[in-house]
């Protein structure tokens, strides 16, 4: 199978499951999640044409504190639904491969589809 690779932002604190904010604070960070994981997947070659089976969550961290990776998973889920919007497909069936950490210069995260044929 194919993959492809979606550049986002470090998730909003708002998002964590663990944070403890106001329901209009953690809509509009949502809502702000979904646009760029719409406009991420969009801006993608051949976008309207691909249809995804499963996917991966890789952080990149810029410091070495341990993260617990269930609560990166569940921050990522706008972004996961935002991509699903843009690709006119149901999330809940895509397979999850897990959430990997790296090391890098600044902070992101990368959601790696993998391609249905």
């Amino acid at each position: 199978m194919s993959a492809l690779t979606i550049n986002l932002p470090w998730p909003p604190a708002a998002v964590s499951p663990n944070a403890r904010v106001h329901w209009s604070e953690k809509h509009a960070a949502i809502k702000k999640m979904k646009g760029w994981a719409i406009w991420e997947t969009k801006c993608q070659e051949d976008w309207p044409h691909l249809k995804a089976a499963g996917y991966r969550i890789v952080a990149v961290v810029d410091d070495r504190r341990r993260r617990d990776r269930d609560n990166l998973a569940a921050s990522c889920k706008a972004y996961l639904d935002g991509i699903a919007a843009a690709l006119g497909q149901d999330d809940s069936a895509w397979e999850f491969y897990g959430v990997a950490i790296e090391q890098g210069a600044e902070k992101r995260i990368k959601i790696i589809l993998e391609l249905a044929k």
